[in-house]
């Protein structure tokens, strides 16, 4: 019998003048990256407020970084964990670090320290590039007994251009000295941009290690990231969407017999009769979700739609998604 993902019923919904499938071009996402910033160098690449980047500027740092981690030990396949808010310093950092041919571990800049040590340990990251108002409580705690871990530092003000009024959001923060990390603006700045091309990934090679939310304690299954192309995807997620990347499930990641077989069924068929089955007492989460949802504030529809979710993972992971 065919699976619900080879008997496709998503197809039935297209309109005539859409196709039910896409040629994948064999280009990486830092492929497509270089190729705009060939092409059109001058043109906007990342916004930051009231100011931009153009492509030539984010090539230009991304490269000079990129040298920077080859003279600080770091090689191709070699995890770098990255935790920082939506500054362009994080599109840099992405980049630069495929130029090298290594991976990112984005994580989220709300974990706590003990949650970054796990992850750490977890990834077998070398190196953090995180925003330095992150380190003291965050990072630190982190790699406070690991020597063998490096950490590069910037500030959401590290990018502002002397034109540019100080936003709002930004107002009342101090940019960080810190003789404990490297600091990014004098790592690019202290490097020449290469004069041979960025590390080309095959497109088989992981790009990304990406960990999900969870259900417990730890989020202890991650997803992949390959640059190009993948047997299982998911389409929109982060940054690495943006950038024009796509989900992985690992080979040999599941414990389940089976599991990524039942992929599409364990993602699309999140109806009642699973939730029931799986976790009884999410009946009780969706009741008091849909009395938050009913009072309709904002607020309460905002923690209604989280409840929801809960429910999402509760019903994944117990199909074997776990590492």
């Amino acid at each position: 019998m065919d699976s619900y993902y080879d008997q496709k019923p998503w197809l039935k919904t297209y309109p005539d003048w859409l196709p039910g499938d896409l040629a994948v071009p064999k280009v990486s996402v830092l492929d497509q990256f270089l190729n705009s910033a060939e092409a059109y160098p001058d043109d906007p690449c990342v916004f930051y407020f009231d100011q931009d980047f153009s492509y030539r500027e984010v090539r230009r740092m991304s490269l000079r970084l990129s040298v920077a981690l080859e003279n600080m030990g770091i090689e191709p396949g070699d995890r770098i964990i990255v935790v920082m808010q939506n500054i362009p310093q994080a599109v840099v950092a992405f980049l630069a670090i495929w130029m090298r041919g290594a991976v990112v571990v984005p994580l989220n800049p709300m974990y706590t320290g003990s949650d970054l040590k796990h992850y750490l340990a977890d990834s077998g990251a070398a190196m953090f590039i995180c925003q330095d108002d992150l380190y003291w409580e965050q990072v630190q705690t982190a790699v406070a007994d690991r020597s063998d871990v490096q950490v590069i530092t910037t500030s959401p003000l590290d990018l502002l251009k002397p034109e540019t009024a100080l936003p709002e959001q930004l107002k009342g923060l101090n940019k960080l000295s810190l003789k404990e990390t490297s600091d990014f603006m004098e790592l690019i700045g202290g490097v020449s941009e290469p004069e041979s091309q960025a590390l080309r990934p095959e497109p088989e090679d992981l790009a990304s290690l990406v960990y999900t939310g969870g259900g417990g304690a730890w989020s202890e299954f991650a997803r992949k990231i390959s640059v190009h192309r993948a047997d299982y995807h998911i389409w929109n997620v982060g940054l690495p969407s943006v950038l024009g990347a796509r989900l992985e499930v690992p080979s040999g990641g599941p414990r389940s017999p089976g599991a990524l077989e039942r992929l599409p069924e364990t993602t699309a068929m999140l109806d009642a009769e699973s939730l029931r089955n799986r976790r009884p007492w999410l009946w009780l989460v969706q009741a008091a979700g849909m009395l938050l949802w009913l009072r309709g504030s904002v607020r309460a529809r905002w923690t209604a739609w989280s409840m929801s979710m809960v429910g999402c993972v509760s019903v994944i992971e117990p199909a074997g998604l776990t590492r």
